[in-house]
């Protein structure tokens, strides 16, 4: 059997409370060996865990038996809680794959705290009448009237 190299090793986990950190992840599947990596996405303003993050995986094969395993079972000793899985677009390590369409990326700085990710997306469709997907990130310096 040939390795492809190219196929997925990271899975997207969501659905996670604040108290759900990388060592709550690493602890609830201490059993997976193959489990080499765990990123919690976080809030920008408060720093707490958003919702959200991923799992990284030495083999394709490795977190296919945890999707296929765990996805959509209840969590043991966390009653209501089940484990919501699937398959990340692209590795902890950074490594996208190709997109079928060209994506572009534009930094904007020198914001104000003030500006929300909705006036930035709001703004951004105002200018360039379509966007794919908007996220505020800058130095919060000066207005949002620069845009």
């Amino acid at each position: 059997m040939s390795k492809n190299y190219n196929e997925p090793k990271t899975l997207w986990i969501g659905d996670l409370e604040s108290y759900m950190d990388e060592t709550f992840i690493r602890r609830i599947f201490y059993q997976e060996r193959e489990l080499t990596g765990v990123k919690i996405i976080r809030d920008r303003n408060t720093g707490l865990p958003a919702g959200y993050g991923f799992i990284d995986f030495a083999s394709h094969g490795g977190a296919k038996r945890v999707l296929d395993t765990y996805s959509g079972k209840p969590i043991a000793g966390l009653p209501g809680h089940i484990y919501r899985l699937n398959w990340a677009t692209f590795s902890v390590g950074g490594e996208r794959k190709p997109d079928p369409v060209p994506q572009y990326s534009c930094f904007v700085g020198d914001l104000a705290p003030e500006v929300t990710d909705f006036m930035l997306f709001v703004c951004t469709l105002f200018i360039f009448c379509s966007f794919s997907l908007t996220f505020c990130k800058g130095c919060f310096s000066t207005t949002f009237s620069n845009c």
